[in-house]
């Protein structure tokens, strides 16, 4: 094995793998972390869903997993964190430490592409401070520190350095003495700056001139350049996508902002139907959330009968929904699952009686919970639609293709450019 990626999330997994297939190398995402690869696959991605896991239990699944890589000796190791810092962060980097033991980490969680930056430390989205973001309000993993080294300090309880974009500037010998510095110190977290692809790019050459071990960490901005440092070269992928008509299938479970503005314009550009999911009724109580789940089901059997296109989605009221919920005893993080959960089961419903072949999927529960509707072990990558947006295919013995989409990636145009994509146009 060439490269070895464990990842918390599917959608994540997916959007750090499919920049890898830039190189041909053939990409498979294990949905089931406890799944095992094919001998030769050149690079595998584990999933451990672990974002939203109590910090322990993502501590042993990523210490696992990582023993379970170690026995393939790849030649790189990286670990996948989300872009804006969400999830066990420490414990995760803390589990992947014991067992590759080394002189760094490199962190790097910007995506320069995506509006993801780090500025002396300081961690920006679209110009925002992290804390300052919706993020800082997200139902199951908030990140309220917006100075990464604090936020990886404290949550590692280990000492962390920071390589900013000027240490790059100022050279490699430079680079290189820092690091000699922090070896010395017993530092191994290093936070890296980049607020250009190319600063990410520096940061990988300068990095791998390091003498000893390093192991990475990051979104997939990073891994776009990773590659590179053990010669491979840019190709266009190998695989191509089924053109022509089909049925397609959005699920949309994410309600980020970004995410609810792309479904807006798909409904206001194309003729794709729109079916929402009512999550009052999902949270009210066992026989709504029966009555609403099979509402839902007929109401896009019906339309595909009528060979339309539909987009299904949940309303997007979260207060209310998180109010009622608590008037029926859940807490944010469960009605937030209930919610994800309802729209898996109804998507993957459908995908198993309809004739789809193409579907495009919003936010990582989501995303997951439809691959374990399904009984979908691996999902093989195929090209990108966008930077972070991914295609692949489950298991390549079904003729079903999927964009997975993290809910807040994404220019405005992109479900549209799914459409157009579907239809066999490359945009």
């Amino acid at each position: 094995m060439k490269i070895a990626v464990i990842a918390d999330d599917l959608t994540g997994a997916n959007d750090c793998g499919v920049q890898l297939v830039k190189f041909d190398l053939e990409v498979s995402v294990m949905i089931d972390a406890n799944g095992q690869p094919e001998q030769d696959q050149e690079v595998c991605i584990y999933n451990s869903d672990s974002r939203a896991l109590k910090p322990e239990v993502a501590y042993q699944k990523v210490k696992d997993i990582s023993e379970q890589i170690i026995q393939s000796e790849p030649s790189i190791i990286y670990k996948k964190m989300d872009s804006t810092m969400r999830g066990n962060v420490g414990s995760e980097l803390n589990a992947l430490v014991d067992v590759f033991p080394c002189d760094f980490v490199f962190i790097a969680p910007s995506y320069p592409d995506q509006g993801r930056q780090i500025i002396q430390g300081i961690h920006y989205v679209h110009g925002v401070k992290l804390a300052e973001t919706e993020f800082a309000k997200d139902p199951k993993t908030p990140v309220t520190e917006s100075y990464i080294p604090q936020l990886v300090e404290t949550q590692t309880e280990k000492k962390v350095g920071l390589l900013s974009r000027q240490d790059l500037q100022l050279g490699t010998d430079h680079v290189q003495a820092k690091l000699a510095e922090w070896k010395a110190e017993g530092t191994v977290y290093i936070v890296c700056d980049s607020i250009t692809e190319n600063d990410l790019r520096e940061l990988v050459e300068q990095a791998t001139t390091w003498s000893g071990t390093v192991l990475w960490a990051g979104s997939a901005g990073l891994m776009n350049h990773l590659p590179q440092s053990i010669r491979f070269d840019k190709h266009a992928p190998s695989k191509k996508l089924p053109s022509g008509d089909s049925n397609v299938f959005y699920v949309v479970g994410s309600v980020s902002g970004a995410g609810r503005k792309q479904l807006q314009l798909l409904l206001k550009e194309t003729d794709v139907t729109p079916i929402e999911l009512n999550s009052f009724d999902l949270v009210a109580g066992p026989m709504l959330k029966k009555l609403e789940l099979k509402r839902a089901q007929e109401a896009i059997e019906q339309a595909f009968q009528s060979n339309q296109r539909i987009a299904f989605f949940s309303n997007n009221d979260v207060q209310r929904t998180q109010e009622i919920g608590r008037q029926n005893g859940l807490t944010e993080i469960e009605v937030s699952e209930v919610v994800s959960e309802a729209l898996g089961q109804v998507a993957a419903a459908i995908l198993k009686k309809q004739d789809i072949q193409l579907a495009f999927l919003t936010g990582g529960d989501t995303a997951f919970a439809i691959m374990q509707e399904l009984g979908a072990s691996t999902f093989y990558l195929v090209e990108e639609l966008e930077p972070g947006v991914p295609v692949g295919q489950i298991d390549q013995t079904t003729d079903l293709f999927v964009i997975t989409k993290a809910g807040n990636f994404g220019t405005e145009q992109v479900m549209v450019k799914a459409l157009n994509l579907f239809e066999g146009e490359r945009v």
